[in-house]
């Protein structure tokens, strides 16, 4: 990983698409991180049902330019504050 020698890697969030739940039919919406090179680094699926809210959390990431190392808390606070 770049990062762990100073070199700070961009990283670009985006929300994925919905998966549905087969028995309620609740879509669920993901967000996954992209490289410089627009390839997947990795993706986190089924974390809410609100996707302007998620899009709102992809956005302020992104603005941020939020490393990847932090990406799993900030998804824990706004899975426990939704």
């Amino acid at each position: 990983m770049t990062e762990a020698i100073g070199i700070k890697e961009k990283i670009s969030y985006a929300v994925t698409p919905a998966r549905y739940d087969n028995d309620e039919h609740i879509a669920e919406y993901g967000i996954a991180a992209y490289d410089q090179n627009n390839k997947q680094v990795f993706i986190i699926e089924n974390v809410t049902s609100d996707k302007a809210a998620l899009e709102k959390l992809a956005d302020a990431c992104n603005n941020s330019e939020l490393s990847q190392v932090h990406i799993f808390d900030i998804i824990c606070d706004f899975v426990e504050s939704h």
